[in-house]
């Protein structure tokens, strides 16, 4: 039995983005809960993409958990879930619950091809 039979459908393949990414350093607010708990911070983004970014994190977070993620110079709110955890740069991936794609003030548009 192969890799691929143990895959669930919206598993990602290793290696593949589900988008485009961007190195930035933008200031971000992370609120949620752990344990019934809440928690806030203020952060930093390492990359961002259309669908979320990589961030720096402090507190423990877990897959699927959801949080709340403000960009501190928009002030604009979307709602996430956390994807990965990068223990070695103590960062989290998140990715937006819904699209929002102008969250970042970037441009991810795909260059065109040539005809």
């Amino acid at each position: 039995m192969g890799w691929f039979a143990k895959r669930k459908p919206g598993d990602r393949v290793l290696g593949k983005r589900k988008a485009q990414r961007v190195d930035l350093s933008a200031p971000v607010f992370v609120y949620g809960s752990i344990n019934g708990e809440p928690f806030s911070e203020i952060s930093q983004t390492l990359d961002v993409c259309i669908k979320g970014a990589l961030l720096i994190i402090n507190v423990r977070l877990v897959p699927e958990q959801r949080v709340l993620l403000t960009n501190l110079q928009t002030q604009q709110d979307v709602k996430c879930r956390v994807v990965r955890i990068d223990n070695h740069r103590m960062a989290a991936a998140l990715e937006f619950l819904e699209p929002c794609p102008r969250f970042w003030c970037i441009d991810f548009a795909s260059p065109s091809t040539p005809s």
